[in-house]
């Protein structure tokens, strides 16, 4: 028994340890559920973002800096940019990519941005 409860508290430890560089500093959320994954945005106060797509077998995530203007985002990634291009509208619920090889919208779930 006391085997069992050493390795349920060092498997809790490890698994606290690998979520301390995960940053949890932002100002807007969004995701939407994929065919064989996830798709997420995550904008923080420092007005970087992560765009990741998560799939079976592989996932990507684009970052940048993201410039905002009223209801439209900008984004600036460092590396390439994804298909769902570079422009986004954001309304009360939903980020709107506008002008990439495909139309995409993402569910927001968290936003400090639109109610200040």
């Amino acid at each position: 028994m006391n085997k069992i409860i050493f390795i349920i508290l060092i498997t809790l430890f490890i698994s606290s340890c690998g979520n301390k560089n995960k940053r949890t500093d932002f100002i807007l959320y969004a995701d939407r559920e994929a065919p064989i994954g996830w798709l997420y945005l995550k904008i923080y106060k420092d007005s970087t973002f992560d765009f990741i797509y998560r799939s079976f077998p592989s996932s990507k995530i684009h970052s940048g800096v993201v410039t905002i203007k009223n209801d439209t985002l900008n984004f600036n990634y460092y590396d390439s940019i994804p298909a769902v291009g570079n422009k986004a509208l954001i309304d009360r619920r939903h980020i709107r990519f506008v002008n990439g090889s495909y139309d995409e919208v993402l569910e927001i779930s968290l936003d400090s941005i639109t109610t200040k």
